[in-house]
C-alpha cells in the first residue's frame, strides 16, 4: 500500500516568524561562536590582555541588535506579500512515494525530490523539511492527514538520502537560545570590560601610592614590535638609582623581555643566591657587582627592572615594600 501525506498551511506573518526561528534555532553557528569566545575569555583571563575579547563581543553584540531592529524575517515576508497581490501564500503540500509536490492557490507547482531534504525540524505547530541554502518546506502539523508526525518522520528517514541523524531537530529548547545568546555575549562583554580596567586602574594606583611616598614617578611609552609598550619610571630625589615598570600586552612578552634583562645583567654581574621562580608567573633575580644591586622582577605581565649603588640597595627594598604585586 502506497503511502501519502498531505498538509495545507497560510503563510501568515507569524507562520512565517516561526519557520524563520525555527530554522535558527536548528543551526548551531551561534553556539559554536559563543563556545569559542568563552575559551578566548578564557585565555584572556590567563594572559590579562582583554582587547581581543571586547572587540568581538562588542561587535557581535552591536551586529545583533541591529539585526533585530531591521527585522529581516517581516522585511522577507512582506516582499513575498507583493508578490503574491498582498496575500498570504497558501499552499497544500503533498508526500508521496515519487516526490514532494507544493500547490499554490494560484495553481502553480513546485516539485522537489527527496534528496533534496538534509533534515527534519520541528516547532510548536510546523515540521520543517529541512534543504540547503537555508530553504525549506513547511509541513503544518495541525492539518497533517495520511499519519502522526513519528509516521512522517520514519517515511521521510527512508526516502531521504541525505538525512544524516534520523532524529527530528526540536526547537522548543533552542528557541530561547538566540536571547540566551545574546546575554551570555553581554555578560562577556562587561566582564572583559571590568577585568580591562581593573588591570588598567593597578598602574594608576601604584602611581599614586608612590607618588605619596615622595617618588617621582614618569609615565612614559616606547615601540616593542607592533604594540605601544607602556612603563613608569620611578627616580628619588636623592638619585641614588633609577626603577622601571613595564607592561606588557601579554605574559609571553613579558617573559622574553625578562630574559632578555637577565642575559644582559648575567653577563656583567654576579647573579645573587636569591633567584626564584615561583611558577610561570613570577620570577626574580637579583644581581650585585662591585659597583651595583639589580634586582629583576616578572609577575604575569609586568616587569620591574631597578639598579642602584650597591651601598644604597635598602633603598630598593624600600621601595618594593610598597609595590605589594611586585615584591
Amino acid at each position: 500500500m502506497k503511502k501519502e501525506f498531505q498538509s495545507e498551511y497560510i503563510l501568515d506573518l507569524k507562520t512565517y516568524q516561526e519557520f524563520c526561528n525555527g530554522y535558527k534555532a536548528a543551526n548551531k553557528i551561534e553556539f559554536i561562536i559563543l563556545l569559542i569566545l568563552i575559551l578566548f575569555f578564557i585565555e584572556s583571563v590567563i594572559e590579562n590582555d582583554y582587547s581581543f575579547i571586547i572587540f568581538y563581543c562588542a561587535f557581535l553584540l552591536i551586529f545583533k541588535i541591529i539585526l533585530k531592529l531591521m527585522n529581516k524575517p517581516k522585511i522577507q515576508y512582506n516582499r513575498m506579500l507583493s508578490c503574491n497581490n498582498g496575500n498570504p501564500v497558501h499552499n497544500v503540500v503533498n508526500i508521496n512515494e515519487e516526490n514532494i509536490l507544493i500547490t499554490g492557490d494560484n495553481g502553480n507547482k513546485s516539485t522537489y525530490s527527496y534528496d533534496q531534504i538534509i533534515g527534519v525540524i520541528e516547532t510548536k505547530n510546523l515540521l520543517i523539511l529541512k534543504m540547503k541554502y537555508n530553504l525549506g518546506i513547511n509541513i503544518n502539523k495541525n492539518t497533517l492527514t495520511g499519519g502522526n508526525i513519528e509516521d512522517l518522520a520514519s517515511y521521510l528517514y527512508e526516502k531521504c538520502p541525505n538525512i544524516k541523524k534520523k532524529k527530528i531537530i526540536k526547537t522548543n529548547i533552542t528557541k530561547h537560545f538566540d536571547f540566551l545568546f545574546t546575554i551570555l555575549l553581554a555578560i562577556l562583554l562587561i566582564l572583559s570590560i571590568a577585568f580591562d580596567v581593573f588591570e588598567k586602574q593597578y598602574i594608576s594606583d601604584l602611581k599614586m601610592t608612590l607618588e605619596l611616598n615622595d617618588y617621582n614617578v614618569i609615565s612614559m611609552s616606547s615601540k616593542y614590535g607592533s604594540q605601544e609598550l607602556k612603563m613608569l619610571q620611578i627616580t628619588k630625589d636623592t638619585e641614588h638609582g633609577k626603577y622601571y615598570i613595564y607592561t606588557f600586552d601579554n605574559k609571553e612578552d613579558s617573559e622574553i623581555n625578562f630574559n632578555y634583562w637577565f642575559d644582559l645583567e648575567n653577563d656583567d654581574n654576579e647573579l645573587n643566591d636569591n633567584c626564584t621562580k615561583q611558577d610561570n608567573n613570577y620570577q626574580k633575580c637579583i644581581f650585585q657587582s662591585d659597583e651595583y644591586y639589580t634586582i629583576l622582577i616578572r609577575n604575569e605581565r609586568y616587569v620591574l627592572y631597578g639598579r642602584v649603588f650597591l651601598e644604597y640597595k635598602n633603598e630598593m627594598n624600600t621601595l618594593l615594600e610598597k609595590i605589594d604585586y611586585l615584591k
